[in-house]
């Protein structure tokens, strides 16, 4: 498993809620939504849940896709 230090030196996991999505990135809810539907961002359902990748978060912005 994969650990990330993020914002205040808090431990996260490799795959992240639209939440934690949200707090890290500062994009709005409505925009996460808008980007999945329009397949602009990757992420995974587990269920009725939707996870996203740390790792193509951000290989998204080092290629400044965001």
């Amino acid at each position: 498993m994969y650990y990330y230090i993020i914002g205040y030196n808090m431990l996260e996991r490799r795959f992240i809620s639209k939440r934690e999505l949200n707090d890290f990135v500062g994009f709005s809810m409505g925009k996460i939504n808008k980007m999945m539907r329009n397949k602009e961002i990757k992420y995974s359902k587990i269920g009725k849940s939707v996870r996203f990748d740390i790792d193509d978060i951000l290989e998204m912005f080092k290629k400044g896709l965001v």
